[in-house]
């Protein structure tokens, strides 16, 4: 056997252990979250973004020398980047799936992502509208996973101290993360000093980020 197969055998036990500890499934998954772009009414990103239309494939760059993720057009032309709170848990993503996956693995993970919506004057005259830097990008970000514990274990993590409302619109949009929401209710009922992660999820998080603390840390 193989690297690549035994990394496969590994990745599968996991999975199979998510879904019987957690309810988690073992199908391949596909996640979907619309983000805003940041700076992106700033040269050099302005006169790009300006140009921008509906529907528009993007790519994300993973800068490995901060904490950023930028955004571009196929051109490679710079628009922003992603804001803080949706880089962190992607650059973990990538970071793992970098140290992990070969490329003859490269079907574990395909990210793709689009224009969804772009503002590039106010709509109205009131002040407030007035006062606004544009234009303003939202994007559709799609992620294709043959396994769900990695992006689950991430969010579980990240978002257990939330309150269900503020991931409501993200487990609609994606009703395979419903564990999360399971989670978040028994910290919200047991509370910080009461609640303990599972083990499971706790490991696994473990696992996944000892790649960017040995990247950070040379």
């Amino acid at each position: 056997m193989n690297d690549d197969e035994c990394q496969l055998v590994n990745f599968d036990k996991l999975s199979r252990q998510f879904a019987e500890q957690l309810s988690l499934t073992d199908q391949p998954v596909r996640f979907q979250q619309d983000l805003g772009l940041a700076f992106c009414f700033r040269e050099p990103f302005r006169s790009f973004a300006m140009q921008l239309e509906v529907g528009q494939p993007l790519q994300l760059k993973n800068n490995e020398l901060d904490a950023s993720i930028a955004v571009q057009s196929c051109c490679l032309e710079p628009l922003g980047f992603l804001y803080a709170t949706d880089a962190t848990w992607l650059k973990l993503l990538f970071q793992f799936y970098q140290q992990t996956v070969s490329d003859t693995l490269s079907s574990e993970i395909t990210i793709q992502a689009m224009v969804k919506h772009i503002q590039k004057c106010p709509c109205t005259n009131r002040p407030s509208d007035m006062r606004r830097r544009y234009p303003k990008v939202s994007l559709t970000l799609t992620i294709q996973l043959r396994h769900a514990w990695p992006l689950f274990t991430l969010l579980s993590v990240l978002h257990v101290r939330d309150h269900p409302a503020d991931t409501k619109t993200l487990i609609s949009q994606n009703p395979w993360l419903h564990p999360i929401q399971m989670q978040q209710q028994q910290y919200q009922k047991l509370g910080h000093d009461g609640f303990h992660l599972s083990s499971l999820v706790a490991q696994t998080w473990m696992m996944m980020t000892q790649f960017q603390t040995h990247e950070t840390s040379q």
